[in-house]
């Protein structure tokens, strides 16, 4: 364990939250982070985009597909909670049958509402699109309104007064 305030920087790359099991536990996480973080530090996080995800033809006909499924079978898994279709690169046909392992999918506003729910500043959202293009948003919601590609990113600040993390 790290004492607090012990880090000017923090990467939480390759989706790492997103790999967390349950919403709980993705929370303490990110509050962990919070914690680690020296006041005015940056963090920058990624994550698995829902909106990405969902907006491909051919997920958005297997999230159909897993929605039905779920709705028979009476499985109370979120539907951003998705098993994984590739294992040891081969493709993983439990996951025709919703069973893992599986990986949590962000909303764009659900990651940014969560950062900050932890204490964290927004400073910077967008997918890898926005990235290359250098044009980050400074919200979920204008995010919202633009092209989307690949995996989330969001860059965050810690204020100045606080080192305790929220609720």
């Amino acid at each position: 364990m790290y004492a607090a305030a012990s880090f000017d920087q923090l990467l939480y790359l390759q989706q790492l939250i997103c790999f967390v099991d349950g919403e709980q536990a993705r929370l303490a996480a990110l509050r962990e982070a919070f914690r680690i973080l020296r006041p005015s530090g940056l963090a920058v996080f990624s994550f698995l985009s829902y909106e990405v995800r969902s907006g491909s033809m051919v997920y958005s006909l297997f999230l159909a597909y897993l929605r039905l499924f779920r709705l028979l079978s009476r499985s109370k898994t979120s539907e951003q909670t998705l098993p994984w279709l590739r294992l040891r690169d081969r493709f993983n046909f439990a996951s025709l049958l919703d069973r893992g392992p599986y990986v949590y999918w962000f909303r764009a506003d659900e990651a940014a509402d969560l950062l900050q729910t932890v204490g964290f500043t927004l400073r910077a959202i967008g997918t890898r699109r926005q990235v290359l293009e250098g044009r980050m948003h400074s919200s979920a919601e204008t995010l919202a309104n633009v092209p989307m590609d690949g995996a989330l990113y969001c860059v965050c600040s810690k204020p100045s007064s606080t080192s305790e993390p929220r609720a």
